[in-house]
């Protein structure tokens, strides 16, 4: 492009600036976008206003989110810059993905749009719920889905990716891609001599990555695999020069077009028949036993309980050939204890049952609705007694704030904000017969739940606990736990409790009451405790190996995770406002 079509003035950083083939697109720390360079590849015609949060390339198209979560696109109309009007419609995305020619992106159900070129192969159908990320190739989609199955879209040659479920990784070169299955076996798919055959066999691989045209695999005692080549020449992004011996580990700056790990150590999450994203990366998934409280998290200053009831459901439609019948399990309530800094205790619940429900709790016509609504009560001690402030509810686009406890509705989920911790509680509806989970018996909503980390970890004198909390362990590497291993089709119950993530017994981390906050491994109202000795707990066998993470800014090129929250002061100066 012509530099002096560049942004001048204050407000873009290079880290902010997005390029394709012959065009850049910039984005101001006001969310503006100015775009230069060719116009036929993007270079004029961005879109106008501000609260843009990303931007991704084609080699001759951008895309972008708005601050709702809609998406708009420029440039040539062959890669991408033609939306689909059914899909610019629709808002609620978080994520964004782009290979050569074509654009993917998914929403807050786990649903794939995708549009541009290289269709050969169709993406997954709109009602396929449940993806957690995806990658991409040169000119192939990669998705994984909450239980492990992997579907490819876009040229032909993507299209052969093992069936089952289980999968833990995928990763893509520009014409090859790999999977890495929860038993540590490779399994590769793609263009011969370029990574998509040779992949060394066995199992017990502990992670993969990939650069354009070749991979290497960790074995559990940090040996390194490779395969792949560039035009069937051994060159330096292969065999040649690989370190030999054991020991090492992938670094967040290790080579590679796609790293596995979008988590970095800020977050941590639990969705769907509980799936749960760890800090630093890791993995596992929970089977909670009927109407039972669980800790997630625990610090010195705040909790956070959740009651978990089993349920069944399906997995794909009925005629589907990975359709599956599920005995699972949901998160249908969550409660959060803070303590403010003038020592009131704030107490607020979230009552799936009550979403979409009238006084007395049945089911209306605005059950898929998805209003949220929270109830709570402030108190504070007063000598030997404890003394209650009326009860107060929140609907939505409501705040209340306490001390330095803000609380804050969006239309549909509740943010709870300490000044370490964030928490955030939405719920989901389960009634209708298309998405992830279909056919639901025994819950018609579920809660799903993201923790986001406000502080550096080693400044916490009190360092957390809780099934997802003690994952901040200050070492910077993910652990995996257990998960369930679905099969292909049939029947199945679910039966993994994040064993090997966990200090301890998932028994544990059982609570007496929704608002309890004494547990084995309490935080709450410490004024010091150490992280986990993760060494010692890996030695006792308590503990899976941790492995090398990545920070959240390492994702996979041509993606970029939505921020599902920017802190800032409202105007009033009396609470938070959530984006």
């Amino acid at each position: 492009g012509n530099p002096a079509d560049a942004p001048t003035g204050g407000g873009f950083s290079v880290e902010r600036i997005f390029p394709n083939q012959y065009a850049y697109a910039a984005l101001s720390q006001s969310g503006e976008i100015h775009a230069w360079g060719y116009p036929t590849h993007g270079g004029s015609d961005a879109p106008s206003g501000s609260g843009f949060t990303t931007i991704v390339a084609t080699q001759a198209s951008f895309a972008t989110l708005t601050s709702s979560r809609e998406l708009r696109a420029w440039g040539q109309r062959s890669h991408g810059s033609n939306i689909p009007s059914s899909i610019a419609a629709e808002s609620g995305f978080v994520a964004i993905y782009a290979n050569s020619m074509a654009f993917a992106a998914l929403n807050e159900a786990g649903e794939i749009r995708s549009w541009g070129g290289y269709v050969q192969v169709p993406p997954p159908d709109i009602t396929l719920g449940g993806f957690t990320k995806i990658v991409t190739g040169s000119s192939c989609f990669a998705a994984l889905n909450a239980i492990g199955e992997i579907y490819t879209w876009g040229q032909s040659g993507c299209g052969n990716a093992p069936t089952g479920a289980g999968y833990r990784t995928v990763v893509a070169g520009e014409t090859s891609m790999a999977a890495l299955s929860a038993s540590g076996e490779i399994r590769v798919w793609g263009q011969p001599g370029r990574g998509g055959d040779g992949a060394p066999e066995g199992n017990g691989y502990t992670d993969i990555i990939s650069s354009a045209a070749s991979f290497a695999a960790l074995t559990a005692s940090g040996e390194i695999r490779v395969w792949g080549n560039y035009d069937g020449r051994v060159t330096s992004d292969s065999r040649n020069g690989v370190p030999t011996g054991t020991g090492y580990t992938f670094g967040p700056g290790f080579g590679g077009m796609n790293r596995h790990n979008l988590c970095g150590q800020s977050f941590g999450a639990a969705n769907g028949d509980p799936h749960f994203a760890l800090p630093h990366g890791g993995r596992a998934d929970f089977r909670g036993e009927h109407q039972q409280f669980y800790n997630l998290l625990s610090s010195k200053s705040v909790s956070l309980n959740v009651m978990t009831e089993v349920a069944d459901f399906e997995l794909h439609p009925a005629n589907h050939s990975r359709h599956k019948l599920v005995h699972g399990s949901f998160i249908t309530e969550a409660h959060v204890v803070a303590r403010a800094v003038d020592g009131k205790i704030v107490h607020v619940s979230i009552y799936a049952a009550k979403i979409g429900s009238g006084s007395q709790g049945e089911l209306n016509d605005a059950v898929t609705a998805n209003i949220i609504w929270a109830n709570g009560t402030v108190s504070w001690p007063n000598g030997t007694n404890a003394l209650t402030m009326p009860s107060f509810k929140l609907g939505p686009k409501m705040s209340k704030v306490v001390g330095d406890v803000a609380l804050s509705t969006e239309y549909s989920s509740l943010h709870a904000l300490t000044p370490e911790f964030e928490i955030v509680i939405t719920p989901l509806p389960l009634t209708a017969k298309q998405g992830w989970e279909r056919n639901v018996v025994g819950v018609h909503h579920r809660l799903d739940v993201k923790l986001k980390l406000r502080v550096p970890e080693d400044t916490m004198a009190v360092a957390p606990h809780g099934i997802i909390g003690q994952a901040w362990d200050r070492d910077g590497k993910a652990i995996d736990g257990e998960m369930d291993a679905y099969p292909k089709n049939g029947e199945f119950t679910t039966y993994a409790m994040a064993g090997g993530a966990i200090e301890g017994r998932p028994n544990d981390y059982k609570m007496a009451s929704k608002y309890a906050t004494d547990f084995k491994f309490s935080r709450f109202g410490l004024t010091t405790a150490s992280p986990r000795d993760v060494a010692t707990l890996v030695a006792a066998g308590e503990l899976n190996v941790p492995k090398v993470s990545m920070t959240s800014k390492d994702g996979f090129i041509g993606a970029t995770e939505y921020n599902f929250t920017n802190d800032k002061l409202h105007p009033d100066g009396k609470h938070v406002v959530f984006e």
